[in-house]
């Protein structure tokens, strides 16, 4: 999920006004609230090296999505 987000991020990035119409913020809202849900069902069963750096890259990437793409001026909701 988070490999994907980042692609729609970078995608938005360079191609804002397609990208407005297709994935808006309760897309975003399903996509964080699926890792989520996922991530509370799995993460006893990550390696433990892992897990914490799983987590702090999916909520990078999850701020980093909300404050290029989400909160542009042209984006809609």
């Amino acid at each position: 999920m988070i490999a994907a987000l980042t692609c729609l991020r970078l995608i938005g990035e360079q191609f804002p006004k397609a990208f407005s119409v297709k994935f808006g913020r309760s897309d975003f809202e399903f996509v964080k609230d699926a890792f989520e849900k996922w991530y509370e069902l799995v993460k006893d069963k990550l390696p433990a090296k892992y897990r914490d750096a799983i987590l702090d890259e999916a909520n990078i990437e999850f701020a980093l999505f909300e404050e290029r793409i989400l909160k542009r001026p042209d984006q809609k909701s």
